[in-house]
Order: structure tokens, then sequence, then C-alpha cells
């Protein structure tokens, strides 16, 4: 925190610590400095610009809705406030925490005693009880009001200590006229001086006045001095107009600031800047003055602007949020009979949650209504939903019982060397587990797991007995390493459907042909890989059919694996998850296209939308494509 912000809350103000010479160039700069003051009052965007503005680090917390605080978490706030903020600017918060503890304190002690005359009892005979967490809140604000007060009488301090600097300050000024060194020197001094003025800091309020008077009247007969080499005086003339014009510069940059906020807090920079520069040729003043009026006119315009048009925005996302307050009031009015009718009602509410958190702020007055109005529909959503499920706990528990039994059963098969009877009967079982209902989710994983488990164990076996057959393998050998020679020996003919037809052909028959040992599959994979890819560069394939036959030769390696049945399992698990997640998305997309395509400035918005749902939809046929080849192999 720095002293300018201390003192704003102690009460004291800022002082004028600008050093003048002449009078009559002075009164000129102060009336610009008033001119610009007033433009700036007069603005239609109502904007103000106090130290509060330019410092945001506290807006967070005083707009957060604290209306639905417990008090518990009223004092989690306070403590946390008290702890990481600046506690001179957190007035507004800590008042209001209080204020709200107290009306909740009241709340409730107005209900328990209406209840204890409810219950029969006398009112006069009502004894209010001490709340424990009143005393835990109680220290925490006198915790913060010991800490304020610290901070208010650091301050005085640190300004007596200020104005002893400044009047010793003062009685060197006024020695420098008697001093024997030249007027380089001397001038040098006097410099040095003012900057130690500038940087000395506030000093006591009731003392503002006298000791600037006389820091003036110091200044004035120095000037006066000085008014004997015109040429001394040229210089310091012609330093202030170089500083000015500097500071015009940094005042034009800063309109091309995209921050029009820190462009603004800058901007007050170099006002008090301004201020502590000396005068200018009177010839220049008034050009100097306009150009730097000019620059400042255009950034408290595009603040003003900014303002105007963040309030728009927070109206169209105040629209946008009613919309879905409607939309979830629907929802929970409904309660469905039907486990997947809830399911569908669930997600539907989720996405909602999902927008809605997607959209901006509302106006301050406007967001804790708001949003009372959407929690509360969603609490009775969630409340029915609820209820509903607790019925359903019997049913899943049933269901868990059957699921065991075909875990049960599935265990005894899968030592079976009956390969094709057992290979029926555990497909009978899967189609079974299909039919079965839901069982308690912290225990789904678990019993799945188990079932496949032992389905996974059995076909593993029956894998290792089919591989094991060097025969039927020996001729898979020569059967692929003539398809490969087939490939190598083919040459395209420029016909790109014929061309792509005659490859998908090969890439058909080589998968078609079955296993081979596992020391030369890597190698005949390789070799085939190679042969088709030679074509490809020299096709032009778009990236629809690009990607399946990428996804072909990936399919391949993943036969290489010590388990292909697994690996081939696990791709297909994880191409589902992520079409299941693509849909999902769209879903949510088209849903936004809903909420918003009565919104005013949408347009943009829903042009994104359109071209996500559209590269979405290409992409869940391209996964559905490939999913449809794994169902293709034969293991």
């Amino acid at each position: 925190m720095d002293n300018n912000e201390l003192h704003k809350e102690s009460g004291l103000e800022e002082e004028v610590n600008q050093p003048q010479a002449p009078v009559a160039e002075m009164d000129e700069f102060q009336a610009g400095l008033k001119e610009l003051d007033e433009m700036n009052e007069d603005s239609d965007g109502n904007e103000t610009f106090s130290d509060e503005e330019f410092s945001t680090d506290h807006l967070d917390d005083i707009e957060m809705d604290i209306s639905s605080f417990s008090k518990e978490e009223i004092i989690t706030h306070f403590r946390k406030i008290i702890t990481h903020r600046d506690i001179n600017r957190i007035k507004i918060v800590a008042e209001t925490l209080k204020s709200q503890f107290y009306r909740k304190l009241k709340d409730e002690n107005e209900e328990r005693r209406k209840k204890f005359v409810d219950d029969g009892g006398k009112l006069e005979e009502y004894i209010a009880e001490e709340s424990p967490v009143e005393l835990i809140f109680k220290e925490l604000y006198k915790s913060y009001k010991d800490r304020r007060t610290e901070l208010i009488r650091s301050i005085e301090n640190e300004n007596k200590a200020n104005l002893e600097k400044k009047k010793a300050i003062i009685e060197k000024v006024k020695e420098l006229v008697n001093k024997p060194e030249s007027l380089n020197d001397t001038f040098e001094e006097f410099r040095r001086l003012r900057q130690e003025w500038d940087d000395a800091g506030l000093v006591p309020q009731a003392e503002q006045n006298n000791i600037y008077v006389s820091y003036q009247h110091a200044i004035q007969l120095f000037y006066d001095w000085v008014k004997l080499n015109k040429e001394a005086l040229e210089e310091d003339l012609k330093r202030n107009l170089e500083n000015k014009i500097d500071l015009c510069d940094k005042a034009e940059s800063l309109i091309l600031e995209p921050d029009v906020k820190k462009a603004l807090s800058e901007l007050k920079t170099l006002h008090e800047r301004w201020r502590e520069v000396g005068p200018v040729k009177r010839e220049k003043n008034e050009e100097i003055w306009q150009r730097f009026r000019e620059a400042s006119s255009k950034i408290y315009k595009s603040h003003q602007e900014y303002f105007l048009k963040k309030k728009d925005e927070q109206e169209g996302n105040l629209n946008a949020k009613n919309l879905l307050c409607e939309k979830a009031e629907e929802i929970s009015a409904i309660v469905p009979e039907k486990k997947k009718d809830w399911e569908k009602a669930t997600k539907d509410m989720l996405d909602l949650q999902q927008v809605w958190k997607s959209i901006g702020m509302v106006p301050r007055s406007a967001n804790g209504p708001v949003y009372k109005r959407f929690r509360e529909a969603c609490q009775v959503f969630f409340e029915n939903k609820k209820t509903y499920y607790e019925g359903l706990l019997s049913d899943e528990m049933a269901n868990m019982q059957k699921k065991l039994d075909l875990c049960i059963q599935a265990e005894s098969l899968k030592e079976s060397t009956d390969w094709k009877r057992t290979t029926e009967q555990l497909i009978n079982l899967q189609k079974k587990w299909k039919t079965i209902g839901p069982v308690p989710r912290k225990n789904s994983d678990e019993i799945w797991n188990r079932f496949r488990a032992a389905c996974n164990a059995f076909f593993e076996n029956k894998q290792k007995h089919f591989s094991s057959l060097g025969e039927m393998v020996s001729e898979n050998i020569v059967k692929k390493e003539e398809i490969i020679r087939k490939v190598k020996d083919f040459q395209l003919t420029g016909d790109h459907k014929a061309d792509l037809k005659q490859l998908k052909f090969f890439q058909n028959d080589w998968t078609e042909t079955g296993q081979v040992p596992a020391n030369d599959r890597e190698r005949l994979v390789k070799d085939f890989r190679q042969a088709i890819n030679s074509h490809f560069e020299n096709m032009r394939l778009d990236e629809g059919q690009k990607d399946a036959m990428q996804f072909r030769i990936r399919l391949d390696e993943l036969m290489l694996s010590g388990s292909p049945r697994d690996a081939i399992s696990k791709e297909r698990t994880f191409i589902i998850q992520k079409l299941r997640a693509l849909e999902t998305d769209i879903k949510l997309w088209e849903n936004n296209i809903g909420f918003f395509s009565k919104s005013a400035n949408a347009d943009k918005m829903l042009i994104d939308f359109r071209k996500k749902i559209e590269n979405g939809k290409l992409m869940v046929d391209s996964l559905k494509n490939k999913i449809k080849m794994i169902d293709e192999i034969k293991l």
C-alpha cells in the first residue's frame, strides 16, 4: 500500500507540492488544469477518477454476492480478506460483512424467540443465547480495526517527520541567495532541493497550507534572485518545456493502449508529474498545454466508451442468464418416472450449468437475484432426483446379485479347452450381462473387471492354442509375402478411384490372411507398410481417405503386440470414449445456438458454434468408421 492510499483512508488530503514561478505564468497553468478537470467531470460516462479506480485488486471481493453466505462463511471470507488484502482497501467489504453477519444473527435469534413463544413460553422469559460464532467475529473485526488504527498512527508519525524535512528544505532554499558559489552550482543545488521536497511525502493536514505557502514564498524569493541571470532562467524554462513535451509523448502513446484502465491510471500519474514540472515560456505555454489536454481528452473518451460497452455486454449477459433460468425452471418442473428420462434431464441441466459458466459478468445489482433464481431451480431438480434414486437402490442390489452369478459362471469356464462350445457359452453370458440393469456405482467397476477377467482368461488361452498351429501359420507367411510382392509390382494407372480400390483390396487381403509367428510378424508388417506408403505418396488422397488408410496401418501395428486382443480392445474403448465426448460437445454447442439465436450481438458467436458443429460431425463420422474397421477384424 502506498502512502497516498493510506492518507486518503485516514482523511488526509494530498498536498500540492509544485514550485511555481513566475506567478502570472503559473496562474495560467493552474487554470489549464482546472479546465481539464471540469471537462472530465462533465463527461457523459459519469466516471470518477479517484484512487479507488486505479486499484482494482479488491473489486472481486466487493462484487461477490454474500447475501447467501452463512455466518461461518462470512467469518471465513473476513479472515481471508484481512490476511491477504490491503486492510485499508477493504473498508466497504468489511462493513458489508459486518452488517450481513449481524443481520443473520438477529434473524436467527428472532426465529428462536418465535419458536420459544410458539412452544408455550412467555416472551418476557426468553433469554437470547450467547453465540460462540459472534465472539469469533468480534475478535476478527477488532483485529481489523486495530490494524487500521495502527496504520493511521503510522501515517501521522510519518507526516510529522515529513513536515520537519520540508521545514529544513525551506530554510536551505532561503540560504541559496547568500551562497558564494557560481550561479550554475547554486541552481543545481536548487534543483536538488526541489527534488528532495517532491520526495519528502505528505505532511499533517493542519500544516499543509502553512508549509505550502512558506515553500512558495521561498521559491519566489529564489526566482526573484535568479531573474538577475536570464541565461539560467532560460535554461530552466527550456528544461521544463522538454519535460512537458516528454509527458505529451507519453500521454499520446497511451491513446493506443488496449487496457483502458491501465491507460487512465498511467495518465493520472502523468497529470501529477505535469503539476510538478515548472513553468515554460509564455508563448509556448498554451500550445504545450493544449497538446497534453487533447491527448488526455481522447483517453478519457476511450475510458467512457469502454465502460458503456461493458455495460451493454453485461446487459446482454443478463438476458442470456435469464433465458437459462427459464430453461432450468422448465426442467425442474418436470419429475420423470424413468431412469433414462432422469439421465437426459440431468444432462440437460448440467449443460445449462456449463453454458452459465461460459457467460460473463452481469450488472452488479442483478448478479445476486439472477444467480439465486438459477441456483434454486437446480436445487429443486437435484432434490427430486435424489428422492427418485433412493428408490432405485433395492433394484440395483438385485442386479448386483445377478451379475455376481454370471461372474461365477464365467470363472468356472475360463480353464475349459472345449473352444467352440465354451466360446458360445461365454458369448451368451455376455449377452445376459447386457440385459441386466445397473448396480450401485461404487461396485460397478469392480464387478465388471471380475467378469471381464474371466472372459479374457479363456480367450487368451484360446488364442495361444490356435497361434501354435505351425502349419497354418507357415502358409500365412507365404501368403503375406506374396501380397507384399503384388503391392510392390502394382503400377498406378492414374485413375484415382481404381487405384485406391486396388490398394484397399490389398489391405483387406492382408488383414484376412491370418496370423504369422511373432519373429516374422514385424518384418512382414514393415515391408507391407512401406510398399503401401510408397503408392500413397504418389496419390492425392483427401483427409478422410488418408486417415482411414493410416488407421488401418495402426491396427496392423497393434496386431504385433504380445496381446493383440487386449490392444485392439483398448483402442476401441478409447475411440468410443472420444466419440461419446465429441457427441456430448456437439449437443452442448447445438443447445448454445438455441440459447443465443434470439440474443442481440450474437452473430459471431453463432458462426463459431456452427463451425464447431460442422467439424465435430466430420470427426464423428471418422470415429464411427474406425470402430467399424476394428469390428471387422477377426481375432
